[in-house]
């Protein structure tokens, strides 16, 4: 007769609370960010935002047009210095 082992079904993992921080969703990087060549209206900038943020493009671009609209937030502005600065996303 062949004898098993005290712990033969002992499998090591980690516990819940590591697990729950192993799980969670991680920010998205800033050098991520690229210009979309994809789905551009203008320059991409929005698509690109949205696809960094894993946003639908059209709320993207709601905001912006708001933020273009109201003093608060210069949403033009911000827009072009973005469109100057961020590189095209490479297919």
């Amino acid at each position: 007769m062949l004898e098993t082992p005290l712990y033969s079904n002992y499998s090591v993992s980690p516990s819940p609370a590591v697990q729950a921080f192993e799980d969670e969703p991680t920010m998205p990087r800033l050098r991520d960010l690229k210009l979309s060549t994809d789905h551009k209206i203008i320059a991409g900038v929005c698509a690109g935002i949205a696809e960094w943020l894993g946003w639908k493009r059209i709320t993207v671009r709601i905001i912006f047009i708001v933020g273009s609209v109201l003093p608060v937030l210069p949403g033009f502005v911000v827009y072009i210095i973005l469109w100057m600065i961020l590189p095209k996303k490479h297919l």
